[in-house]
């Protein structure tokens, strides 16, 4: 007798649950792939613009400090006062030149009190114009610092940082720095991975001269823009995208690269209209995992979830650098004491060896003074803790009036305690002039009924200078200036230390 034989054929439903199970997990790759450059699409702008707000700001606070120091510095405020136009470029050009090198300076201006150009330090030819910017107007309206980015001569936007120049109370005239911002879109762009390009509107360029028009033509031009600064090459597609007054969402393939765009309007300090940026978002990656997902579909379901969980172990990879990133980012603290002003502890610990090496390199001499206010626990009992700020802030000015040089540099590094690095050459008296420092404090007058030394808030100070053959590091330095400060203590308060001068067993 013949058996019947029954077989089961699982082909189709197994290959219909495989297609089904591939699909779902293909339409969720494909899915979350899309989402992903969505989300790096859409994050572009607001990165690009919370970075770009930042360092504007920073650089901002950075032109403020730059230019007071500058305003004070005496042999500054002589040059321009008696119109030495050429000696005032002779001291300036170095300075600016250094600025110029270490933040990316690109201007800076001595003008008369209506804004006529005695001296452009970046363009020493050009001067005698009268500035009739906003930025200049706003200060001169307020007489305040005021700043802000905009255009140029030249048409190159700009931060640009305006001061008012007082002295004895008295208007002399406007010292102004700038900085045109393709120094800092460069930085962004690299620090956020996205390709930035600057569309300014024709309009803008109305009234240029033609050397400017000359070099604006050397730019990509489209219908209604100009494309005046990039980070990567101008895409063909850039014409289509300015056509539909930046609305659209183009997928752009350049250099073996896939790229999504979107933009985000330029403004300028009086909320004028300039133009776009736009951003080129790099989605290689993505599209690369979308068909390589494809190719392991069409092997094995199996092949596939090996290969799907490779890819996300790739990509919270990714995400864990990227939030690594930002927390790097984050706890890079500001360097400045909020307090006094002065650098904290943070920035001595890391410009100290700087400017020691420097030293060394230079064949300079290194200096190091110690600072701590005089029984000044007694002063916050007796006065409040109220008056022991002030009190801090009182001796921090006086060391900053004191010690104003782009080579000296002062910190808050404890409470009560301060210290100044300077390098200076062999000449150089700094005994004398840490004696005008502790004659400046008794100067203010601050009572201090508890204090043994005066019946004023004074200071005690330990210094210690190196040659460029024998500087030590700064822990060295540090701690000879710190028993210098201690010997100065235990011989009354009040008085300078000089470490080669106390005994070796203080």
């Amino acid at each position: 007798m013949n058996s019947k034989s029954y077989k089961l054929n699982l082909f189709i439903p197994v290959s219909i649950s495989i297609l089904i199970v591939a699909a779902s997990v293909f339409s969720i790759v494909l899915y979350l792939q899309f989402a992903a450059i969505e989300e790096r699409k859409m994050m572009s702008a607001p990165n690009f613009e919370q970075e770009f707000t930042n360092r504007v700001k920073n650089n901002v606070n950075a032109f403020d400090v730059l230019i007071e120091l500058l305003k004070y510095d005496k042999e500054i405020q002589e040059l321009f006062l008696s119109k030495k136009t050429d000696k005032l470029f002779d001291f300036m050009q170095p300075i600016y030149n250094r600025l110029n090198e270490k933040m990316d300076v690109t201007h800076l201006y001595f003008l008369d009190i209506n804004g006529k150009v005695i001296l452009r330090v970046h363009d020493k030819n050009r001067h005698s114009d009268i500035v009739d910017r906003y930025t200049f107007k706003q200060a001169k309206l307020l007489q305040k610092p005021f700043s802000g980015l905009e255009f140029g001569i030249k048409k190159n936007f700009t931060l640009r940082n305006v001061h008012p120049w007082f002295v004895d109370g008295k208007l002399i005239g406007y010292i102004e720095l700038g900085k045109e911002i393709d120094k800092i879109m460069s930085a962004i762009s690299k620090i956020i991975d996205v390709e930035v390009l600057m569309a300014v509107k024709k309009e803008i360029y109305r009234d240029a001269s033609t050397h400017i028009m000359q070099e604006i033509h050397d730019c990509v031009e489209t219908k209604d823009y100009y494309i005046v600064y990039n980070t990567v090459a101008v895409p063909d597609e850039m014409q289509k995208l300015c056509a539909e007054n930046m609305e659209i969402d183009l997928h752009i393939e350049m250099n073996e690269k896939y790229y999504h765009t979107s933009v985000n309007p330029i403004k300028d300090i009086q909320g004028t209209d300039i133009g776009y940026f736009i951003f080129l978002t790099n989605a290689t990656f993505e599209r690369g995992l979308f068909i390589k997902m494809m190719l392991i579909l069409s092997i094995s379901i199996g092949v596939f979830t090996v290969l799907l969980l490779v890819m996300w172990k790739v990509l919270s990879r990714k995400r864990e650098l990227q939030i690594n990133e930002m927390a790097d980012n984050l706890a890079n603290i500001a360097v400045t004491d909020e307090l006094t002003g002065l650098y904290n502890r943070k920035y001595f610990n890391e410009q100290g060896l700087l400017e020691i090496n420097r030293a060394k390199r230079e064949g300079l001499c290194f200096s190091m003074l110690m600072m701590d206010i005089d029984f000044f626990k007694r002063y916050n009992d007796t006065y409040g803790h109220q008056a022991g700020d002030e009190a801090i802030k009182t001796v921090a000015r006086v060391i900053k009036s004191t010690f104003q040089r782009a080579s000296e540099l002062s910190f808050r590094i404890g409470g009560e305690e301060f210290a100044v690095l300077i390098t200076h050459n062999k000449k150089e008296d700094l005994l004398e002039r840490v004696s005008r420092l502790q004659e400046a404090l008794l100067l203010e007058a601050v009572e201090h009924k508890k204090n043994d030394a005066s019946d004023f808030l004074t200071i005690s100070s330990g210094l210690v200078t190196c040659t460029d053959g024998d500087i030590n590091n700064l822990d060295v330095l540090y701690k000879k200036a710190d028993a210098a400060l201690y010997a100065a203590k235990e011989n009354g308060r009040n008085q300078v230390a000089v470490y080669d001068s106390i005994s070796p067993d203080a």
